[in-house]
């Protein structure tokens, strides 16, 4: 005997499944722009990156609202009382999961500034570090590929800002009150036996 329940549920599955891709692919774009924001700080990327947020988890928690009703059918349904245990924590976990799109949608609603990892002006006295250390950068190796590049592997945070000049050795040995042989002034890297 077919399921014909089942094959609908499937058919409608697929569709959420399109959904969650749509959703990924949005979020990929929403990481971009709030790469974009974190560098710059701009108020209306800020805005964009909150809309984005809305609408992933906006469309999650319909997606979750559905997966919540449709387990909580099942769970009223079933006679069997293994199963029916079985469907009721199945969905009780998608009526946390429910609960869980909720308070995130309102975080993002009440969070105006969406404060997002650290603060901005760390990635801005980053950029100044950049723009005041390494002078003017050649095309492929801008500021913001160096802040995107040191965020990207979490060592951001080990650079350290100085209020005074560092462009000798003599002064950054002074500026950190070092000696002069612990300061290295230029790294080169071989990657594919090129430098």
């Amino acid at each position: 005997m077919i399921d014909i329940d089942r094959l609908n549920d499937i058919k409608i599955e697929n569709y959420i499944f399109i959904i969650y891709y749509i959703i990924i692919t949005i979020s990929l774009y929403a990481n971009k722009v709030e790469t974009e924001y974190l560098i710059t700080d701009d108020k209306e990327i800020r805005e964009k990156y909150r809309k984005l947020l809305f609408v992933i988890f906006g469309t999650a928690f319909l997606v979750y609202l559905y997966y919540t009703i449709s387990n909580y059918d099942d769970y009223i349904e079933d006679n069997n009382p293994n199963s029916k245990r079985l469907n009721g924590l199945t969905f009780l976990a998608s009526f946390f999961v429910l609960i869980s799109g909720i308070i995130y949608l309102y975080v993002i609603y009440e969070d105006k500034d969406v404060i997002v990892g650290k603060n901005s002006s760390s990635i801005n006295k980053l950029e100044d570090l950049c723009n005041k250390q390494m002078g003017v950068l050649s095309d492929d190796m801008s500021s913001v590929k160096v802040i995107e590049d040191l965020k990207r592997y979490n060592a951001d945070d080990r650079v350290i800002v100085l209020d005074e000049s560092s462009a000798s050795v003599k002064e950054a040995a002074h500026a950190l009150n070092t000696s002069e042989g612990a300061i290295a002034k230029s790294i080169a890297v071989m990657i594919n036996d090129k430098p």
